[in-house]
């Protein structure tokens, strides 16, 4: 069952082994090129090597009420994890990204990811550029979508088949 990025910020973080909770994520990254989840992080810091982390594969799964880590010592430096590094330098959220088509044209921002429960990404959702009340989402496949320099997406498709309307 997949669950929705938005959403997952919203779940406390626990240690099985402690049995303590953590408190919640601050942001959730996502690996660009196999489009999972790769980086929770906890504390985020100016400093970007002294940001606490937590690798992905730390995680039991993603589908219950919480964000369930194995042990506190799943929680790292960044310093000490250079996927971590590179991931926040490039800031990669994905969320409210600006989202292009393959040819330049400005598709919307990026809404939403659904989550699967093992962290791989199913969808990701465009809010496309409307006027009036009817927001209208394009759902795009990881496949078909690509991180950009300048923090842009680009969605390597051209027809919005998929385009469905949502109301707020």
């Amino acid at each position: 069952m997949a669950v929705r990025l938005s959403k997952l910020v919203d779940r406390d973080v626990v240690a099985i082994a402690e049995g303590r909770t953590l408190g919640r994520p601050h942001s959730i990254l996502i690996d660009p090129d196999q489009h999972r989840v790769a980086v929770i992080v906890m504390v985020p810091s100016h400093v970007r090597e002294l940001t606490v982390v937590a690798r992905a594969r730390s995680v039991k799964s993603f589908e219950s009420d919480t964000i369930a880590l194995e042990a506190l010592s799943s929680l790292r430096l960044a310093a000490h994890d250079e996927m971590a590094l590179d991931l926040l330098a490039g800031r990669v959220t994905f969320l409210g990204r600006e989202a292009l088509s393959s040819h330049g044209h400005r598709l919307g921002t990026i809404k939403d990811v659904l989550i699967e429960d093992d962290g791989r990404v199913s969808e990701y959702w465009i809010r496309k550029r409307t006027l009036g009340f009817l927001r209208r989402l394009l759902k795009v496949n990881p496949d078909d979508l690509s991180a950009a320099p300048g923090g842009v997406a680009v969605v390597n498709r051209t027809s919005d088949e998929e385009v469905l309307d949502l109301t707020p």
